[in-house]
């Protein structure tokens, strides 16, 4: 890895799969099982460089927001493969058809403005 200072962000996500996943790594591993331990919610922290933080922070304001309902990204995915659909189209068409679930994560005026874009 390159020498630079690294940012912690979180966000948490609720579903079974997480708890199978996390029953899985602390059957594998006694430091899981100790912490975090098993359970359907669990923190995922994602590193970002120093200068990714000072010059993106409106960006990393909303990755710390984003959660996205397990059923919900399970059934896109699905979409994706039967439809045969490219990810950039059905993250337009996500936005389109949801945005109860993002306009959460971002401030209303950007919501305003990726509305229109869409």
């Amino acid at each position: 890895m390159p020498d630079t200072d690294i940012t912690i962000v979180h966000r948490s996500d609720e579903s079974g799969t997480t708890k199978l996943f996390t029953t899985f790594l602390a059957a594998y591993s006694p430091e899981w099982e100790k912490g975090p331990g098993v359970d359907k919610t669990v923190t995922i922290k994602v590193g970002l460089s120093k200068t990714f933080h000072e010059q993106a922070p409106e960006l990393v304001a909303v990755l710390e927001k984003v959660n996205l309902p397990i059923d919900l990204l399970n059934q896109n995915l699905g979409r994706m493969a039967k439809e045969r659909i490219e990810s950039p189209k059905l993250a337009k068409i996500f936005l389109k058809e949801h945005p109860e679930v993002w306009h959460a994560w971002v401030s209303e005026d950007a919501a305003k403005k990726i509305d229109a874009a869409l």
